[in-house]
């Protein structure tokens, strides 16, 4: 009896991994890589850091700038001497998603805040910050 449901259970494993491993594996969702540079838009090649934002969007941090990319064309945003609201450096060594939605961008000098409703930053200045 034992050596019975030893053997169903054989093939019922068996019929398994054979008829439906297959399937699972031929199931799997591919991956779709597109390559972007300086031809396309990007500001520089020098890249620190890569998001994916909740609306699909991607960010990337270079030493020229923040710059978004919605699958078609890049926005950079830039330093603005003189412009409070605007980036508050160019070099950008990371990004991060807050549960706002806001991005927020470590800086050479500081961190930006940018709010998407406003198109604007709003700046932390490590040297105003810390009386350097």
């Amino acid at each position: 009896m034992k050596k019975i449901i030893l053997y169903d259970l054989i093939k019922i494993y068996f019929c398994t991994v054979v008829f439906f491993l297959p399937t699972k594996i031929n199931a799997q969702e591919t991956i779709q890589t597109e390559f972007i540079s300086i031809a396309d838009g990007l500001a520089s090649g020098n890249v620190q850091d890569i998001i994916e934002d909740s609306y699909g969007l991607m960010w990337v941090a270079t030493d020229n700038g923040l710059h978004q990319y919605d699958g078609y064309q890049f926005t950079r945003f830039k330093n603005i001497p003189g412009k409070a609201t605007s980036l508050l450096n160019d070099v950008v060594w990371g990004i991060a998603e807050d549960k706002d939605k806001n991005i927020w961008a470590g800086t050479d000098d500081g961190i930006s805040k940018y709010d998407r409703r406003k198109n604007e930053f709003t700046n932390y200045d490590f040297a105003i910050l810390f009386n350097a």
